[in-house]
């Protein structure tokens, strides 16, 4: 932009200097020791050609300048974004470490009915439990909305019903970048930064949330409003399993939310996730084992025998 000007400048410093040193004709004359060619009428003409040349490169100038900021706007953007992913990342697995030691100590099955709520958090409340340090930004670089929805995956085999908790976190352009938001090169420049793990409602598929790993209908979830095209977002997920030497009770829990455990004809041991011998809803009892007590001791409460069994979910 400076170059332009300055090159306007000189120019119009060049016209008049040969102006005022040039005589009237219509050849070439030496005055001294200036060799010029007079302007008979054209002057004018050649100014206005001058001032339009030096006005597009201004406007391309400030043009290239603004298209370079959003691009570092929409970078910086996306980092921030990718940031905060990492925090409902490790929200989540917080959240389902703590539900898992809940119910262990349960003996009731996880309500179902829960799975259709959807828990919104902000970058205030990640901050809060310290998964952002203080100061955080709470707003990305560009003029967006960002909310963060939790809820509860629920599938019939696995473990209590509840398969681990998801997130989706949306950025949602406000009101004043809606139409910069459905910007190829800006929602390009976002993406990028998220290393394939982006979604975008695309201003040609607006009823899709995509990207290159999901495919999700818009709005995705039913607690979620329709999203508006130049939406970006993420899904972070967290299963809730059961580590291999998870303890309950003094004994071991088998691994990967497997509803089974060894327990005795005489009630010795428990099936610790439901609490008496049987096996839960939707599973049914294999015999692994079988012992004999003869004689019976004092720890077998007069049994004669020991049978173990484990819970198998049918295919």
């Amino acid at each position: 932009m400076l170059s332009a000007q300055a090159g306007t400048a000189i120019l119009f410093s060049l016209l008049f200097v040969d102006g005022s040193n040039c005589g009237s004709g219509d050849k070439l004359v030496r005055q001294g020791s200036v060799l010029c060619r007079t302007q008979q009428g054209f002057l004018l003409f050649e100014l206005v050609v001058v001032m339009m040349i030096a006005s597009l490169l201004a406007t391309w100038a400030a043009s290239r300048w603004a298209s370079e900021i959003d691009d570092h706007a929409a970078s910086s953007t996306g980092v921030w974004l990718a940031r905060v992913g990492d925090a409902v990342r490790q929200e989540l697995k917080v959240r389902a470490n703590a539900w898992q030691e809940v119910t262990l100590t349960q003996s009731s099955r996880f309500d179902s009915d829960r799975s259709d709520r959807v828990e919104t958090l902000s970058v205030r409340d990640l901050i809060t439990a310290g998964h952002l340090p203080e100061g955080f930004l709470t707003q990305p670089s560009l003029r967006y909305e960002l909310t963060v929805h939790v809820r509860q995956r629920i599938q019939t085999s696995c473990f209590r019903l509840l398969c681990g908790l998801e997130a989706l976190i949306l950025l949602r352009p406000s009101a004043s970048e809606f139409e910069h938001a459905q910007d190829s090169n800006r929602l390009g420049k976002i993406l990028t930064t998220l290393s394939g793990t982006g979604l975008v409602v695309h201003p040609l598929n607006v009823e899709r949330l995509k990207g290159p790993q999901l495919d999700l209908a818009n709005p995705p979830w039913g607690a979620i409003e329709l999203l508006p095209a130049g939406t970006i977002g993420m899904h972070v997920s967290n299963p809730v399993l059961l580590k291999p030497r998870d303890r309950f009770g003094g004994v071991y829990v088998s691994p990967h939310g497997g509803d089974c455990k060894s327990w005795g004809l005489a009630e010795r041991y428990l099936n610790p996730l439901t609490g008496n011998c049987t096996c839960p809803e939707g599973y049914v009892p294999r015999q692994l084992a079988e012992w004999r007590i003869d004689p019976p001791h004092e720890h077998s409460f007069q049994a004669t025998g020991v049978r173990s069994y484990i819970c198998v979910a049918p295919l």
